[in-house]
């Protein structure tokens, strides 16, 4: 009897194992997914901003590209585009010698960004170059843009672009 009532605990022990792994895997399979398409949504709307940051970088490339500038109208115009866009966290404008003209932060003015290679690659090869940062306690979208006035390079802006209304958007997509 002992026996019998063993080998019946058992098979509902298998039984039981057998139920539950299907339950478990199609339960592994929906994370899956969901980590799919959260991280297919992020990749998405990432590129989306780079796409319109790129946009409002030749906007603002453009107005620096239109008329001879003195470092109080680059300044200017670096804070007024810092203060018009709630995403911005900083932006500066740096000259062909690797020295920032311009910044939301006026403690980088005259610093010299010769050692940053992104600045350098930027200039020197007219590359766009993005890159991601966290800046206190916040991940920030770090773009670095060529100024271009008859074919040369005259400068780069650097623009930093918080990523808390992409991150909560993406938030409130899960």
């Amino acid at each position: 009897m002992k026996n019998e009532n063993k080998n019946k605990r058992r098979t509902k022990s298998i039984r039981t194992k057998l139920l539950i792994m299907p339950v478990l895997l199609v339960i592994i399979a929906i994370i899956g997914i969901i980590i799919s398409v959260s991280i297919r949504t992020n990749n998405s709307m990432r590129g989306e901003m780079i796409r319109t940051t790129e946009s409002l970088l030749k906007n603002v490339a453009a107005r620096l590209n239109d008329q001879e500038l003195d470092q109080g109208r680059y300044q200017r115009i670096m804070e007024a585009l810092a203060s018009s866009n709630e995403d911005v966290e900083y932006a500066g404008y740096i000259d062909q010698d690797y020295n920032y003209l311009a910044n939301t932060d006026t403690t980088w003015v005259n610093r010299d960004m010769s050692s940053d290679n992104d600045i350098v690659n930027a200039l020197n090869n007219n590359s766009v170059i993005s890159r991601n940062y966290e800046v206190d306690g916040m991940e920030v979208l770090d773009m670095i843009y060529p100024v271009i006035k008859n074919n040369e390079t005259i400068g780069a802006l650097k623009i930093g672009f918080n990523y808390s209304n992409l991150n909560r958007g993406i938030s409130d997509n899960r």
